[in-house]
């Protein structure tokens, strides 16, 4: 085999390793800047995601003075090109006054949460 089809070869292997991984486009681990909102407010989470992979970003847990407002929105960062990454966007809106952190996990749907490949957390400060 030559040494250009042997690195190809390799350059396969490793990008499966890291798409199996869920890990190709390196999502942010920790925590984000503070976020402050009025009660009422609507705000965004924004969180960089590949699809194409299986993983995603599932909300794990909201503090009682938030709400989800439906499932994270994928957008495409190349729309029309199969399998590239973009972000996922979750709206939030604060009901009450409060301060907690809202935890994602990413990760296949169909895995128990404990085996999230990535986890982030919003700190969220809302009041009257």
């Amino acid at each position: 085999m030559s040494s250009l089809a042997r690195c190809l070869a390799l350059l396969v292997v490793l990008l499966a390793l890291g798409a199996a991984a869920g890990l190709a486009d390196g999502p942010p681990v920790g925590m984000g800047p503070e976020i402050r909102a009025a009660v009422g407010q609507e705000f965004e989470i924004r969180l960089p995601s590949n699809p194409s992979t299986g993983y995603g970003w599932i909300l794990s847990s909201l503090p009682p003075f938030l709400e989800g407002l439906g499932p994270g929105e994928f957008l495409p960062g190349r729309p029309g090109l199969a399998g590239a990454g973009g972000e996922q966007v979750f709206r939030l809106r604060a009901v009450a006054a409060g301060e907690g952190e809202a935890v994602l996990s990413y990760r296949r749907p169909w895995e128990e949460p404990s085996r999230a490949a990535r986890e982030f957390r919003q700190r969220v400060v809302a009041s009257e």
